[in-house]
């Protein structure tokens, strides 16, 4: 399998809408929303080397990840950044959340498919649902090399339906 084989069917994230926004977040103005572009809004902020995606994959794979990041975050001079997410089971990562919601959760074209080929070079099945991974190790690379001066806080939050079947949260750590 080659990189060029899959691209053109990753990388197809939409935004949510302003209704999906309203209910998940109930009560934050919308003017505080910004909404990401994953082609054009993103800093690379550095490189995974080769040899560590190749030891860290077991050789599934042999070149360099870029680390990338919406230019909102890595430009915005913030005073905190909440990342907001939930631990649920991920093919391509393992567990989503933490890290993988800043590098391809506002990354760009570059970080997001080849996280995504990494996972299915590796084996999906081998990731699904795992806290140490391959797509994990490289994320922690980055955060750990390129990232680790940001005041980045994770949120994680457990979800569900109310009693009337409204979206509501039943935890948040």
């Amino acid at each position: 399998m080659r990189l060029t084989d899959v691209l053109p069917a990753l990388g197809t994230h939409t935004p949510m809408t302003p209704e999906q926004i309203t209910e998940m977040y109930a009560g934050v103005p919308p003017e505080l929303f910004r909404v990401h572009n994953w082609r054009t809004g993103v800093a690379t902020v550095g490189e995974v080397p080769a040899d560590f995606v190749r030891q860290a994959t077991d050789g599934a794979v042999d070149f360099p990840w870029q680390a990338q990041l919406a230019s909102l975050i890595w430009t915005g001079r913030h005073d905190l950044i909440l990342s907001v997410g939930q631990v649920v089971p991920h093919e391509v990562v393992g567990m989503a959340g933490y890290n993988k919601n800043i590098f391809v959760g506002t990354g760009g074209t570059e970080s997001i498919n080849k996280s995504h080929f990494v996972g299915a070079a590796y084996g999906m099945e081998r990731m699904m649902g795992r806290a140490d991974t391959p797509v994990r190790r490289i994320l922690n690379y980055a955060t750990g090399h390129f990232t680790k001066h940001l005041p980045i806080v994770y949120v994680h939050t457990v979800v569900g339906n109310d009693a009337k079947g409204r979206l509501c949260v039943r935890g948040l750590s």
